[in-house]
């Protein structure tokens, strides 16, 4: 691998690490807005992300649209 690659590589894991860490602030966000355990909210979070990622185009508005759509599914129109 040349030093170019490399650096693709590690930005990968980057953006990676910072979706993970975007989707689990939403996840925590929702857990205290809904009032529901967090354990119940991620998996319901994952569940609904599971859909919407098979036909994003764009990832970075996936914390906000899968955010709405639990509350949706949860019966609460708060804004987070």
């Amino acid at each position: 691998m040349n030093g170019q690659q490399s650096n693709l590589h590690t930005n990968s894991l980057s953006d990676e690490e910072m979706q993970k860490k975007l989707h689990q602030n939403a996840i925590e966000t929702l857990s205290a807005c809904i009032h529901a355990p967090a354990d119940e909210i991620k998996r319901l979070y994952y569940m609904v992300l599971e859909g919407f990622i098979k036909e994003a185009r764009v990832r970075d508005f996936l914390p906000i649209l899968v955010s709405r759509r639990v509350k949706d599914l949860c019966g609460e129109r708060t804004v987070v």
